[in-house]
């Protein structure tokens, strides 16, 4: 077996469940080969912005010279995230020689595929000359750590000019850096540079180039050219790259009237702005304290509490005004077009106009269906005085609450938070729902057993592994949700394969038996249900993939303003496989969830049996970008008797985004959008001698559909929502 080998898989998440538009900057800093933002391939202080994703493509390894000039292929494959503002995590595979062999085999000429972690931080602070700290690590965890080091390093820049100056100390004799490294760039352009570096190894000369080629995305190229060093190592060096802003829609918009920058660049602000919002809006206690922040609250009078619960300041336009006599044959019909069906209106005890209505035409996002459910009641003529009750729901049960006047909602979609000392809109959870004086329509077009069928792609790829350097399976999926009652809900999804690379496609193939085949992948019969002040409950009965049979119990409670959710799952399942004794698994675990920033990241920890008979714990850090979710996972776990799953720890990344458009068409009853999420990971083990593929761990049985979307992925509670209210208006505008 060939020395400093390591591996790892990026594994397919369908059968149970990725950069920043560059403006006019000071950089155009991109991946180098060795796993960081960099000039050519020494580091320098920038790092991946914030809420982007950075791929990037080396032909070459600047650590080493080729082991087998000639045969096949050498470099290295990029991709790297920025998590949270000045922090970036990278992954790269560094490849040399035949990329299709066995490298069991002893004729295999191939000298590694090799993983490596690194992460760069750089301090919040800004000294003369723009001067940027930044401290990094290479080649963290994993079986191999062929360029291991840990380096600092200061960039400065003055009109044109811009250079570094770094200090690394390496624990492999194979790392890139030792000691001292340096270089300097002249900005043409924003997006054009000149560059000269010595990175200790060699030093290069080059050229770099931004491109914008998309709304939020980037392509990026740096060429470079070896003009001294050692001789052995490659002369010319290519570096492409793609760099795409996951939420570039809040860069540009900003999350108020005030021109504050996207949420995610100021953690901190978002994080007192929903704090604020928290003490205004008390969901659970139905009470408002006389916290006082941002547009005309200097002069205003503490609020009161109308009999409702609703929320009304001195000064304000009455909440409780009476609403006129209307024809609902507009709104209803708003509605309709819009994307809403099964569509109540009512009047509330003090006269409010309260609509309920299920949002099938937008899924990927709550805070999409409420700007457009706010878009459709402006539309209808009334006056600013009218007040609404907005309530979502998903199989015909309430999901979230929103309390808002007429005027109120205007000035919020023109990018006030605050209307006359209280926030615009005032979100409330599913439990707090108003009193009704009279329905006026009830269940306008239902969708009772109108199909909804959710289009995408299966995909099953390993990259890296010991029998080759890309191996993939693809097909398509089609999914339904068939609404049965209220809270039942009959879902599944099938596939029908469309490729399979030699490995897959071939009977031998080594991952022939992983490969999509033509069949459904799960079918199930579910009842979710709301119980107390924030609880919900699921129980779901069929076949969870193709070979297992059972069924499943999920209890779940989300505090008032949803920065807790405690979740519990137990479930009895089958796996019958011909000539097999029959497999069970008893999965019992309970998850703990806190939203750290409200709707930007949260963190998770699952605990229990898992799916396969492993116990152990999971840890989990989510960072959402508009409908884009980057989760970074560490995991523990090992078989009761430790022998059939002995300890292993993994640690990974797993990348959530939508397939297709936020809003979803009609054909007739039928809805059709894209895949609401659809997820890949990539993971490797953690303090172990191998690395090999050891597939099953942690492993926990969700459903596609049902609490989930109750949920929002997560993002349903009232603090998440307020803290992603830019998505609400961007939808109200026209």
């Amino acid at each position: 077996m060939v020395a400093f080998m390591s591996r790892f898989r990026f594994l397919p998440q369908s059968l149970i469940g990725v950069g920043l538009f560059l403006y006019a900057s000071s950089s155009v800093a991109q991946l180098a080969p060795s796993g960081f933002t960099s000039v050519l391939n020494a580091p320098s202080a920038d790092v991946v912005p914030t809420g982007s994703l950075d791929l990037g493509f080396a032909n070459n390894n600047p650590e080493f010279a080729r082991k087998w000039p000639g045969v096949g292929y050498s470099g290295s494959r990029l991709i790297g995230f920025g998590a949270l503002p000045g922090l970036e995590f990278t992954g790269r595979l560094a490849y040399d020689g035949d990329t299709e062999c066995n490298q069991y085999a002893d004729n295999c000429r191939s000298w590694t595929r090799d993983l490596s972690f690194n992460g760069k931080y750089q301090f919040p602070v800004r000294l003369p000359l723009d001067t940027r700290l930044a401290v990094g690590v290479t080649d963290y965890g994993g079986a191999a750590t062929n360029f291991k080091q840990n380096y600092g390093v200061v960039t400065s820049r003055w009109q044109y000019l811009e250079w570094s100056l770094g200090y690394a100390r390496p624990t492999s004799a194979t790392a890139l850096l030792n000691g001292r490294f340096y270089s300097g760039t002249l900005h043409l352009t924003d997006r054009v540079r000149l560059s000269v570096e010595d990175d200790h190894r060699q030093r290069r000369y080059g050229a770099s180039l931004v491109q914008p080629v998309a709304r939020g995305v980037d392509v990026m190229a740096t060429l470079s050219r070896k003009f001294a060093g050692d001789d052995a190592l490659q002369t010319n060096q290519i570096t492409l790259g793609l760099r795409w802003a996951f939420d570039h829609d809040a860069k540009l918009q900003g999350v108020s009237a005030r021109g504050d920058g996207a949420p995610f660049e100021k953690p901190s602000k978002t994080l007192v702005q929903a704090r604020e919002y928290e003490a205004q809006l008390d969901a659970g206690a139905g009470k408002l304290t006389a916290a006082r922040s941002g547009l005309d609250m200097a002069n205003s009078q503490p609020p009161r509490i109308t009999p409702d619960g609703a929320l009304q300041a001195a000064g304000a336009p009455p909440m409780s005004a009476p609403v006129a006599a209307m024809d609902v044959d507009p709104l209803l019909d708003a509605f309709f077009k819009n994307g809403f069906r099964h569509i109540s209106v009512a009047r509330t005890e003090d006269r409010a106009l309260w609509v309920q209505a299920e949002p099938v035409g937008w899924r990927q996002s709550r805070a999409d269906a409420l700007g457009a459910a706010l878009s459709n009641w402006l539309r209808v003529p009334g006056q600013p005085s009218d007040a609404l009750w907005l309530t979502l729901t998903y199989l015909h049960q309430p999901v979230i609450n929103l309390y808002t006047t007429r005027e109120c909602a205007e000035r919020f979609r023109d990018g006030a938070d605050e209307c006359a000392g209280r926030p615009s809109l005032l979100l409330r959870s599913a439990a707090e729902l108003p009193r009704v004086s009279e329905w006026i329509v009830q269940g306008a077009n239902s969708d009772w057993l109108h199909p909804r069928v959710e289009l995408g792609l299966g995909l099953r790829y390993s990259v890296g592994t010991e029998y080759g350097l890309t191996d993939y399976s693809l097909a398509a999926d089609t999914g339904w949700e068939v609404p049965l009652a209220k809270g039942l809900l009959w879902q599944g999804n099938r596939t029908n394969p469309l490729s399979n690379s030699d490995d897959y496609g071939k009977p031998e193939g080594y991952w022939y038996n992983n490969r999509f085949l033509s069949q459904v992948q799960a079918n199930v019969v579910s009842y979710q249900a709301p119980l107390y002040k924030g609880s919900w409950i699921q129980l779901s009965q069929g076949y969870i993939n193709p070979t297992d049979w059972g069924r499943q119990f999920n209890l779940n409670w989300l505090s008032p303003m949803g920065r807790w959710r405690l979740e519990g799952i137990a479930g009895n399942y089958e796996t019958r496989l011909p000539g097999q004794e029959i497999q069970l698994h008893r999965p019992r675990v309970v998850s703990a969830r806190y939203s750290i920033v409200p709707g930007f990241w949260s963190v998770d920890v699952t605990r229990g049996d898992f799916y396969n008979g492993d116990r152990g714990n999971r840890y989990m850090s989510h960072h959402w970008f508009g409908d884009q979710r980057l989760t970074l996972y560490y995991k523990d776990s090992q078989s009761i008797d430790h022998v059939t799953m002995p300890r292993t720890r993994f640690a990974g990344v797993e990348i959530t985004f939508p397939l297709g458009p936020r809003e979803g068409g009609f054909i007739g009853p039928l809805s059709i959008r894209g895949r609401d999420q659809f997820a890949l990971a990539l993971e490797t083990k953690v303090k172990e001698t191998d690395n090999y593929i050891t597939p099953g761990y942690t492993v926990v049985p969700k459903l596609r559909h049902g609490l989930t979307d109750v949920r929002d992925q997560d993002r349903t509670g009232v603090s998440d929502l307020w803290a992603n209210r830019y998505r609400i208006r961007a939808v109200m505008r026209p």
